[in-house]
């Protein structure tokens, strides 16, 4: 969290080009992770409800199935709360000056 109190001192009006692109790459980046997240959670689902399904008389592979769609739900759950925390960072750092309104 140090790092990130940093960005609290920047001033918006002293940002030159390389910052507006470096603020950029940081959006698209969390994006990126994000369907990273979402990506990954819908792999687990599918795997664990191919698991239940095929393998219906199997304890073990049906057991393994179900801890797939927990996982699932958890990589899903992280990703939102990783890319709408890093968005309010985001905002927060350039909350003085409207610099990217897409990023809304």
């Amino acid at each position: 969290m140090e790092s990130y109190e940093f960005y609290k001192k920047v001033d918006p009006d002293k940002l030159i080009l390389r910052d507006y692109l470096a603020f950029d790459r940081t959006v698209l980046a969390n994006y990126r992770t994000a369907l990273s997240f979402y990506r990954t959670a819908l792999g687990s689902l599918a795997a664990g409800l191919a698991l239940i399904q095929i393998y219906q008389g199997d304890v073990l592979l049906v057991s393994i199935g179900f801890i797939a769609l927990g996982l699932s739900v958890m990589f899903l759950a992280t990703g939102v709360f990783s890319f709408f925390t890093t968005k309010k960072r985001m905002k927060e750092i350039y909350n003085k000056r409207e610099l990217h309104k897409n990023y809304e």
